[in-house]
This record gives structure tokens, sequence and C-alpha cells, in this order.
């Protein structure tokens, strides 16, 4: 008789796996993305103070003639502030980073849905040899996430970040299954508070 438990608890440490990643990938693909959004407000507030600056009568700001000209530099000077700060997606290449983690979240998503029906839904309804196939493929398209999708790395300091949201996020969860009426705000507000003692600790050291 065919243990589908076994085969059940396979099939979940792999999901695991990858539902960690896909987290990281979340993270980072809401981080550039904040990021791409950030700078697109500053280049267009920017850019409006420089457009109404340009029109402007210097005598309407109460600049006299003496100082038109440096005045005049000055907007000059702001408006080449915005240019480079436009340029920064090209150099940097926020936006397509934010895309590419966001198409990482995207496959890992489709591979935890496959895990997840195969795992509650068709095992129980397969023979043995069928379900060592079907975790065979599962485990080729773990290796194709891994290795052949050009996915963006992840360093080792983001990385470790996003393994301990991930595993804090869990530790809610179970938390919560257990209990619905769970104040997680202790949990969420010991991260910040975290968060807040090491940029403290940046700005002191």
């Amino acid at each position: 008789m065919t243990d589908f438990n076994i085969y059940k608890e396979e099939i979940k440490k792999l999901e695991d796996k990858v539902n960690m990643m896909r987290d990281m990938h979340s993270y980072q693909f809401q981080r550039y993305e904040w990021i791409s959004k950030t700078f697109s407000l500053i280049v267009i507030v920017l850019s409006a103070i420089v457009a109404l600056l340009a029109i402007a009568d210097p005598s309407v700001l109460f600049i006299n003639g003496n100082y038109t000209n440096s005045f005049r530099n000055w907007i000059s000077i702001l408006a080449f502030i915005v240019f480079l700060l436009s340029l920064c997606d090209k150099i940097y290449g926020i936006n397509e980073k934010a895309a590419k983690h966001e198409q990482a979240v995207k496959v890992m998503t489709d591979f935890i849905t496959k895990c997840n029906d195969l795992r509650k839904l068709e095992l129980e309804s397969c023979g043995e040899e069928e379900i060592k196939l079907k975790i065979d493929s599962l485990y080729s398209q773990y290796s194709l996430i891994n290795h052949m999708n050009p996915f963006p790395t992840i360093s080792d300091q983001e990385f470790m970040k996003g393994k301990q949201r991930h595993l804090i996020k869990v530790d809610i969860s179970k938390k919560l299954s257990k209990n619905p009426y769970e104040n997680i705000e202790e949990y969420t507000n010991k991260r910040y508070i975290y968060k807040f003692i090491k940029w403290i600790k940046g700005l002191l050291f």
C-alpha cells in the first residue's frame, strides 16, 4: 500500500523552498517598484518647478536685476539635476530589475500552485509509479527555475533579510491559524523597533 504522507512531505518541502524564494523576490520587486515610483515622483515635481521658474518673471519672486542671471543659472542647474535623475533608471535598470523580480514571483507562484494541487488533489488518485514521475517532473521544474530562468540574483545580505521576513511571516501565520484573534502587532512592532535601532546605530557609528 502506498504511503501518501511520505510523498506529501517531500512535495511540501519543495513547495516551502520555492515559497521562501518567491517571498524574497516579492520583497525585492516591492523595493525596486517603490524606488522607481519615488524617482518618478521627484522628477515630475522638479520638472514642474523648473517649468514654472523658467516662465516666471524674476520680479514676481522679488529678484532684482542684479540677481537675475544667478536666478537663471540656478534654473539651469536644477534642470540638469532633473535630467540626471531621469537617467537613473536607465543607468541602474531599476524598472528592469523590478520586472524581473515580478516575473520570478509569477513563475514561482505557478510552481507552488502545481505542488499544492498535486499534494492536496491529485496524489491519492495516482499509483506509486505515476506519483514518482510527477515528483521527478516537479524537481526538473525546480531545477529549471533555479538555473535556467534569467532571474536577478539576490545578495547574501538581502537573502538573509528576506529569509528572516519569510520565517517571521510563517510564524505569524501559524499563530493566526491556531488563534485568529492573536495580536500580531506585537510581532510586527518588534521588527520595526529592530529596524529603528539598526538605523540609529548606523547614524552613530
